[in-house]
C-alpha cells in the first residue's frame, strides 16, 4: 500500500498523511479536506487531497531532501 504525502508549508519537509491509498482512489476524492498534525513544525496543516505531492511506499522511508 502507499501513503499520500504532502509538504509542510513552513519547513518544506515531506509530511506523511497516514492516508493509505492508490492513484485511482485519489482521483475520486480530490476535493476532500484533510487536516494533518506536522511533527516538523508542530502545527496542524489543512489541505485538500489534490494538494498531495505524491504517494510513497509505506515500507520505505522517504528520501531526505
Amino acid at each position: 500500500m502507499s501513503v499520500l504525502v504532502f509538504t509542510c508549508p513552513k519547513t518544506k519537509e515531506p509530511l506523511r498523511s497516514g492516508i493509505d491509498t492508490d492513484a485511482q482512489s485519489l482521483a475520486l476524492v480530490r476535493q476532500l479536506p484533510v487536516s494533518i498534525f506536522c511533527p516538523a513544525c508542530g502545527r496542524v496543516h489543512r489541505f485538500t487531497v489534490k494538494d498531495g505531492e505524491f504517494i510513497a511506499d509505506t515500507n520505505h522511508p522517504l528520501a531526505p531532501r
